[in-house]
């Protein structure tokens, strides 16, 4: 058949982008929005894989160090391929965001998506306005990265921050 005998399959136009709107909170309950509406992550591997892809804060993350967060107990034989279900499931919430990169996968957000990186921007200016600092610790909704089974990947992406603000030193 042609492709033109499947009328449900269209094309984009030239010039369409597949652009979600989204908003992921993990300073407190993991909270995900996608074009404004709540969307669940149920799955403990996909909270996993979205907290580590969160901590990473946009750079890419290699498949190894997923198995490794994700297994932290010692990964099963089938790890990689585990690893692309949970990718899949994930990829039907977050679309075109969760992108596939050359030796593992990144999350395609910007800092005014996600309210860890807004909380690290605004923490990491030079001479921060106390405004600005007090709109960054509003952001906080309860403990970071509740109910994330969040291996060492956000621990240390969340203690770095801390550490780095308890120092005198937000870089």
């Amino acid at each position: 058949m042609s492709e033109s005998a499947w009328p449900l399959r269209r094309r984009p136009a030239p010039g369409y982008v597949d652009r979600i709107v989204l908003r992921i909170g993990v300073l407190g309950p993991l909270d995900v929005a996608v074009d404004g509406r709540a969307v669940s992550v149920a799955a403990p591997k996909q909270r996993a894989l979205l907290g580590v892809l969160v901590a990473a804060e946009g750079a890419p993350v290699a498949v190894g160090r997923l198995v490794e967060e994700l297994w932290d107990a010692g990964p099963p034989p089938t790890a990689v391929a585990a690893l692309q279900v949970h990718v899949s499931g994930l990829r039907k919430v977050l679309g075109s965001r969760l992108r596939t990169d050359p030796n593992g996968y990144q999350l395609d957000a910007t800092v005014d998506e996600v309210d860890f990186r807004r909380f690290t921007a605004s923490c990491q200016r030079p001479d921060p306005a106390p405004a600005d600092l007090a709109a960054a610790l509003a952001l906080w909704r309860g403990e970071a990265f509740e109910g994330v089974p969040a291996g060492s990947a956000a621990q240390v992406a969340l203690a770095e921050v801390v550490d780095g603000l308890l120092d005198g030193d937000p870089s």
